[in-house]
Order: structure tokens, then C-alpha cells, then sequence
């Protein structure tokens, strides 16, 4: 039975947060979002490129099908996916 990760549902939940404080941020910079936010910019945008993960890719992470080896750690490290999805699911080892 899968289970899903807690990390990683953490992870994506912040990175979907942050996308909701740019759409809401009434003109802010994405650095001054991060210093709102107590994060380096670094971080900030490593976070919010997973908020632009394939929806069955973010799909299959909440019901714990994401392939083994993808953690927290690797997703973060490995966040400059391509925006294509299909490629995002190569990169990931969805398919």
C-alpha cells in the first residue's frame, strides 16, 4: 500500500502557498515576498518552481505513488524541472 510522504506533501504545500502570495501580493517583489517570508531568495524560488509540477505528478505525491527514491531532498535539489510536462515525469522517474 502506498503511503504518502509527509515531507514531501509539506513541501508542495509550501511551494502552492507561495504561488498564492505572489498572485496576492498587490505588486510585491519576489524578493521582498521572500524577505516577508524569512527565506533566502535562493530557497523561495527553488520552492515555488514545484508549485509548476504536472498535476499528476503532484497528484501521485499526495496519495504516496511517487517512485521510491523521490524524497523532500531530491525533489528541492532537483526543483529546475523543465515546465514540459512529459519531461517533468522523465526527470522524476515517473514513467
Amino acid at each position: 500500500t502506498a503511503e504518502p510522504d509527509p515531507s514531501l506533501i509539506k513541501l508542495l504545500a509550501k511551494a502552492h502557498a507561495l504561488q498564492d502570495k505572489i498572485l496576492h501580493s498587490n505588486g510585491l517583489t519576489l524578493d521582498a515576498i521572500a524577505r516577508r517570508e524569512r527565506i533566502s531568495g535562493s530557497y523561495f524560488t527553488r520552492l515555488l518552481r514545484l508549485a509548476y509540477l504536472a498535476p499528476d505528478i503532484t497528484k501521485a505525491i499526495l496519495y504516496g505513488r511517487q517512485p521510491y527514491d523521490l524524497t523532500a531532498a531530491k525533489l528541492l535539489r532537483e526543483s529546475r524541472l523543465p515546465l514540459d510536462w512529459p519531461a517533468q515525469r522523465r526527470a522524476l522517474g515517473f514513467t
